[in-house]
């Protein structure tokens, strides 16, 4: 098994631990070298740079992605470790010493963490005698022996039971597709993806003008699952949110009365999706909504009258 020990900032970590999110967007200014090191399943730690030469926390790597700084936002919010977007893209442009009107939507690296955990003042862990202080990113360690395995041995002290265990190869991330995907922000991108960037009742192909929604939300019983999300645009995201629009269990749109006699003159564009059948599915029609996400949705959000 390996492990990835990743040069970080007091300030973004201290953020972190207090807001405590589900997932952690371990961004980089630069697109380049691409992240290789570790495969899914396996952990990415957090040092701090010098004068604080501790390991203080980390997550369970998921993937690597190239992410427009717009979308890195709206997908993952704080979970990039700022307080508020303009904030994370200030940050952002200021490391790539641009501007942006020199690119207005510029690409970042995205490291996708689950499960992250932070320590603790008198839980930091002593960075390796091995480290040296003109490492720029990190360093891969392998944990058969030496010092890889003593800063596992020290992590899996700490927080052995919130990672649970591991699979026969070493790998911390059990959960895949079609399964419950951790975090909202990967649940986002990945539902993204099955839906080819696609609103399926629109047809929109804007990224920045697309959202998830969840058929069931998560506070009323819902699974980050792909049978329970739908890529819509954000304005009918939110109408669906709402209730004002629904999707049959035969997978064709329902606006509601209480829209059309709410708009001005009893009309409004959006009648025209009435009846119409989603588009641009999931190839595999395991990934479609589930019916019975759809009926709840019609039975206790919709207003059918």
């Amino acid at each position: 098994m390996r492990i990835y020990v990743a040069v970080t900032d007091f300030d973004w970590f201290s953020f972190l631990q207090r807001t405590n999110p589900d997932e952690v967007n371990f961004w980089r200014a630069s697109t380049r070298p691409v992240f290789r090191a570790l495969r899914p399943g396996q952990l990415f730690l957090f040092k701090l740079h010098s004068p604080r030469n501790y390991i203080v926390g980390g997550g369970v790597f998921s993937r690597y992605l190239q992410l427009p700084v717009s979308i890195a936002w709206e997908s993952f919010g704080t979970a990039t470790g700022a307080a508020s977007r303009s904030e994370f893209i200030n940050t952002v442009y200021r490391e790539k010493r641009i501007t942006w009107h020199d690119n207005p939507d510029i690409s970042i690296g995205s490291i996708i963490l689950t499960r992250p955990f932070f320590f603790n003042e008198d839980q930091w862990i002593p960075e390796p005698e091995s480290w040296e202080p003109n490492i720029p990113l990190g360093k891969l360690y392998e944990t058969d022996s030496g010092e890889g395995r003593r800063i596992l041995d020290a992590v899996l002290a700490r927080v052995g039971s919130h990672l649970g265990q591991p699979d026969q190869q070493g790998s911390y991330l059990l959960e895949h597709l079609p399964q419950v995907i951790p975090g909202l922000g990967s649940f986002s991108l990945a539902m993204t993806r099955l839906y080819h960037s696609q609103c399926a009742i629109s047809g929109e192909t804007a990224l920045p003008a697309l959202s998830v929604a969840q058929i069931r939300p998560s506070e009323r019983g819902g699974e980050q699952l792909p049978v329970n999300g739908i890529l819509l645009r954000k304005d009918l995201c939110e109408l669906f949110r709402l209730g004002y629009i629904t999707v049959r269990p035969d997978f064709t749109v329902s606006v509601s009365p209480r829209l059309v006699r709410e708009s001005p003159g009893g009309k409004t564009g959006y009648t025209k999706f009435d009846g119409r059948p989603l588009s641009g599915m999931p190839d595999s029609f395991e990934h479609w909504p589930s019916r019975d996400n759809l009926i709840w949705h019609r039975d206790n959000v919709y207003i059918s009258v």
